[in-house]
């Protein structure tokens, strides 16, 4: 679809523009190793390069999944997808979680360098195939 098509690339815009700080490939090592069946297998000496695999293997098979599921958590369907009520309503209840910042106060050290790794390893993914070359599934 067309219109599927073009609201995924304008995911992937969004979170080109809104990730783009922090580390990117460099500096992560890990392997990932796949299935005959295609279920990837992560090794990694840290967190932060286990992070980084395990969201490129993700973005790998679901990119525009979790280019959605971004948007949600970060109350901007509506935004970029439309104003229907379902999206207005989704944004309404994450836009009160974030703003009474109900997210851990502190995060403990190995969880943020694994979700800083999670980031980066989605963003590298991003950069490597290009906004152009994403395909939906359907």
């Amino acid at each position: 679809m067309k219109t599927t098509r073009l609201a995924c690339a304008a995911l992937i815009t969004v979170l080109l523009l809104s990730c783009a700080t922090g580390p990117r490939g460099p500096g992560y090592q890990a392997e990932i190793i796949r299935t005959e069946g295609g279920i990837p297998h992560i090794y990694a000496d840290d967190w932060g390069s286990l992070g980084f695999a395990t969201l490129y293997a993700m973005a790998e098979d679901n990119v525009c999944i979790l280019g959605r599921q971004y948007l949600k958590f970060g109350a901007r369907q509506s935004r970029y997808l439309g104003a229907s009520q379902a999206h207005l309503a989704s944004d309404y209840f994450y836009q009160l979680l974030i703003d009474r910042n109900t997210t851990a106060a502190q995060l403990d050290p190995r969880l943020e360098q694994l979700f800083t790794g999670a980031a980066a390893g989605y963003n590298h993914y991003l950069e490597k195939i290009g906004v152009d070359n994403i395909t939906d599934p359907d």
